[in-house]
């Protein structure tokens, strides 16, 4: 509640406006944390394609978790520069939210890196960092095609979503 608090004391637009205070509160997380899916969406789509299901794993404990809340957590910046981009769609003021992200942490604030068509970079680079477990890739294949990022809509919906299938094979008596 305590961001809904900040939008409902301090947002323009939304000073004295507890339901839509809360509500810009709620896509303001939700917008964030679907740019991570949209990552994580991508990385499967690779371990499908490449047949390594173990991609996103090793990502995550060797470059995300290692460089969480430092200048190098590429992903953090890319998630504020999507709700940044999207922030209008879900009524949020962009120039309130860009003071509000610039005070946030290392990684977090450097979603102004990755504004405009940064962004397809930074999409290109993390999804290498992905394919390839290296911080600083010197090859970045051009795979951000394998993800819709202009369409938030598009990973609400249950039938697009990447999946392995684990089965053992077994003789029925």
């Amino acid at each position: 509640m305590g961001m809904s608090s900040l939008f409902f004391t301090t947002f323009p637009g939304l000073t004295g406006k507890i339901i839509d205070s809360v509500t810009s509160a709620f896509f303001y997380f939700i917008v964030h944390g679907l740019f991570h899916y949209i990552i994580e969406y991508g990385a499967s789509t690779m371990e499908l394609l490449m047949n390594k299901p173990y991609l996103y794993t090793e990502y995550y404990a060797k470059i995300y978790s290692e460089e969480f809340n430092t200048v190098d957590c590429l992903e953090e910046a890319l998630c504020n520069s999507y709700l940044y981009e999207h922030a209008r769609q879900f009524k949020i003021d962009r120039k309130f939210l860009k003071e509000l992200l610039i005070k946030q942490g290392p990684g977090y604030n450097d979603f102004v890196s990755y504004i405009g068509q940064s962004f397809y970079s930074g999409i290109r680079t993390i999804l290498s960092q992905i394919k390839f477990c290296k911080l600083k890739s010197f090859r970045n294949d051009p795979v951000e095609s394998l993800i819709n990022e202009l369409d938030p809509e598009y990973y609400l919906l249950a039938d697009n979503i990447p999946i392995w299938l684990h089965e053992r094979a077994e003789i029925v008596r």
